[in-house]
């Protein structure tokens, strides 16, 4: 799994590769989600923050920017999902140092 921590700031972009058992962070999306591309609300505008959620589907890359209370409808715990996943990756990646 690889990791980006990305940032405006002048130091590069992070990659990190973290080692683990991560089949129990899966989850389902909605197909309706396939047909949406781009934003949700205005990610990193005003408050500095957002989410960004990519992955591969049959050889196809999706890649979203959320920002949080601007999920779609029909996945209306998006931000909450993906913040979950990542305290759990964090989680594992600790076991591993």
């Amino acid at each position: 799994m690889k990791i980006e921590d990305t940032s405006d700031d002048t130091i590069s972009n992070i990659h990190r590769v973290i080692k683990g058992n991560f089949n129990s962070l899966q989850f389902s999306i909605p197909p309706a989600l396939l047909f949406h591309l781009g934003k949700f609300g205005r990610p990193d505008c005003n408050d500095g923050g957002g989410y960004i959620l990519g992955f591969n589907l049959l050889g196809i890359h999706f890649n979203y920017e959320i920002e949080k209370g601007h999920e779609p409808w029909y996945f209306h715990d998006m931000t909450n999902v993906i913040a979950d996943r990542l305290t759990k990756i964090h989680a594992i990646e600790k076991k591993y140092k």
